[in-house]
């Protein structure tokens, strides 16, 4: 199969910001990585745990999130919620 580099640029940027100390932090960077679909699976369940329920919240209002990561997004909440409650 043929390698796309822009895909693989993509992933590699990604990756990048998410190990970077302090550009990982940021909840807006966080949400467009999420928006822009090119995280792979792995990646996208690791960030969506990692964010606070806050953050959880207001991106699910987003409109520009893939439907599988707006599923990922949800189903977390569910989980934190069944857990508190």
């Amino acid at each position: 199969a043929l390698m796309n580099p822009q895909v693989d640029a993509a992933n590699a940027l990604a990756n990048l910001l998410l190990g970077h100390a302090k550009w990982s932090l940021r909840s807006d960077l966080q949400i467009a990585l999420l928006e822009s679909g090119r995280l792979r699976a792995a990646a996208t369940i690791t960030l969506v745990r990692s964010l606070s329920t806050k953050v959880l919240r207001a991106a699910c209002d987003r409109d520009r999130l893939p439907a599988i990561t707006k599923a990922a997004l949800l189903e977390e909440l569910r989980a934190r919620d069944s857990r508190q409650g």
